[in-house]
């Protein structure tokens, strides 16, 4: 079998298995009893579980996250607006439900996976939050000069709360509130207001 098939075989039974059995109980031993691929061909490609599942997680990202293809917003909220949207379908796919809290956790034990993600999977995010921001300026308006990084860090953490650790409905509004708490952020001063002197 060509090493394209047999990739294609695996990521095949990698998400099949995330999906039926959730992160926690695949192992690279059930895919290979399943996908008929030797454990040692799997572990050529892969070190770990955790490897696996995140190279699958890359490839169901076919594209940059915060920049849907072929949008043109014409305002900064709009284009928060489009970039919350486009991220919470990412993070609210069945793969990444399964998967990114788990890959997220063993990297805090595996120096190379997080090397990783934050090679591959966060330098895209944070292109994207920055060309909001180029977009911003381009247009002459003014943003902190870490709105980028505050762009990304809220619309991430935000989501990933609501999706993964929220018992509660999320509300009806999320992709606007969470839009605007970015707006409000990345256009206030980034100094703390003076206190006056007594």
């Amino acid at each position: 079998m060509a090493q394209q098939d047999t990739t294609a075989l695996l990521f095949a039974t990698v998400q099949e298995q995330l999906l039926s059995q959730g992160y926690a109980r695949l192992t690279i031993e059930s895919v290979a009893a399943s996908s008929g691929v030797a454990k040692t061909t799997i572990y050529r490609r892969w070190k770990s579980k955790a490897e696996m599942v995140f190279s699958l997680m890359l490839s169901s990202f076919d594209g940059t996250p915060f920049s849907p293809p072929n949008s043109n917003p014409t305002t900064l909220m709009d284009d928060l607006r489009i970039a919350v949207a486009f991220t919470f379908a990412r993070l609210n796919s069945p793969i990444a439900r399964e998967a990114l809290i788990g890959v997220l956790a063993d990297s805090i034990h595996d120096a190379g996976l997080h090397d990783r993600l934050f090679a591959e999977f966060m330098p895209p995010a944070r292109l994207g939050a920055q060309a909001i921001v180029d977009r911003a300026a381009a247009r002459g308006e003014t943003l902190r000069p870490d709105a980028a990084a505050i762009i990304h860090a809220t619309t991430l953490g935000t989501l990933t709360a609501w999706i993964h650790l929220f018992d509660e409905e999320r509300p009806t509004d999320l992709i606007e509130v969470i839009a605007r708490q970015c707006l409000a952020a990345i256009t206030a001063s980034p100094d703390p207001p003076s206190v006056p002197e007594r």
